[in-house]
């Protein structure tokens, strides 16, 4: 437990931190539930979190601390996946590659690999597989930090070229090195580049190429840039060049879906007849996202069915029913690609394009 003089000097220790380049993890940072603000001398996770953001931001220039809120906070995510089911390769691959990348550098300086550091990688797949969820999780078991950027990031900020936002989203990864950097739909911001494209969306490509590159400062600090996107093969080549790794994200198997509902519906009583088994094989082709869709829907409606007895009391607990589930499949449908993009998907996982 930290009383106020101790909370205020460990965000101070953040602060001087990063304002001298030094690194250092948010989650090493334990603020608890119980540190300054409120009579009865507790905290909210989130309000901690936001002191620990005000403190860093002294460390910071402007257009760093603008990219502060998309420090993603690991704080609540489970180290053991407990939380996600992920096929086993998927999580070994990232684990091994985002490890190699920031945790042992000293293979990368001498012999073949010398000049062939692995920087970057690529998740592709269809939308709601959980290319953001995997990503926190292996970033909260590897121990390491993550800042997520989207295009809306860099575009249309009012406070400045792109290119300045994109050094900014380097620089300040490589504060908070060992550090994934994640850029969702990464697709809208790493394009192909196509005659008659305008010069600030070339000047913005080369921006991010060169700063993934380490050619300007902190080679030996480069994020690990992870790349999420749903149509993987409208990257520009020169990106899938640095992210030689391509890992498949793709809907979920039958066993896969037995597992993710397992997890959604691990707290809630299943009535008589009501399996996760049976659930799972009425859901062909449904996301890990559809799938929680569903599982919010058909518990929405078991508590719209609920009444109070004489006292006016409901029951302590739930009890989830196949018509629930029935009334939630009228409405949730599987959201997966349509064929086109399911072949282009798999075009891609062959050959790379």
């Amino acid at each position: 437990m930290y009383r106020v003089n101790e909370s205020e000097a460990i965000l101070s220790s953040a602060a001087a931190s990063l304002s001298s380049g030094l690194n250092f993890s948010i989650s090493d940072l334990d603020l608890g539930r119980e540190t300054v603000g409120s009579e009865d001398g507790e905290e909210s996770e989130l309000d901690s979190y936001r002191l620990l953001i005000k403190s860093m931001r002294a460390g910071c220039t402007q257009d760093e601390a603008r990219l502060l809120e998309n420090i993603v906070d690991l704080r609540e995510v489970p180290d053991d996946y407990s939380h996600v089911h992920f096929s086993p390769t998927v999580i070994q691959a990232l684990e091994t590659n985002i490890h190699r990348s920031l945790v042992r550098r000293s293979e990368f300086t001498y012999g073949v690999l010398k000049h062939h550091q692995l920087t970057g990688a690529v998740l592709f797949g269809p939308p709601g597989t959980g290319k953001t969820l995997i990503s926190q999780a292996v970033a909260k078991k590897c121990q390491l930090n993550m800042l997520s950027i989207a295009a809306g990031d860099i575009f249309h900020k009012g406070w400045g070229d792109d290119e300045k936002a994109i050094r900014a989203a380097f620089s300040l990864a490589r504060k908070l090195h060992p550090c994934i950097m994640f850029v969702d739909e990464a697709d809208g911001i790493l394009g192909k580049r196509l005659e008659g494209d305008l010069k600030f969306v070339r000047s913005m490509l080369s921006e991010f190429l060169r700063e993934w590159d380490g050619a300007m400062e902190g080679k030996d600090r480069r994020p690990f840039v992870l790349l999420a996107t749903n149509m993987p093969w409208n990257l520009d080549p020169a990106v899938l060049r640095r992210a030689p790794v391509r890992i498949l994200i793709d809907v979920p198997t039958l066993e896969d879906r037995k597992g993710i509902l397992s997890i959604l519906l691990r707290e809630e009583t299943l009535g008589e007849g009501l399996t996760v088994d049976g659930i799972a094989r009425l859901t062909r082709s449904f996301s890990g996202s559809d799938l929680k869709n569903l599982c919010v829907s058909a518990t929405m409606r078991c508590i719209q069915e609920q009444v109070p007895d004489e006292n006016g009391n409901y029951p302590d607990r739930r009890v989830l029913y196949r018509s629930h589930f029935d009334f939630a499949f009228r409405y949730v449908k599987p959201s997966g690609s349509d064929m086109f993009m399911a072949r282009k998907l798999l075009e891609f996982q062959r050959n790379g394009i």
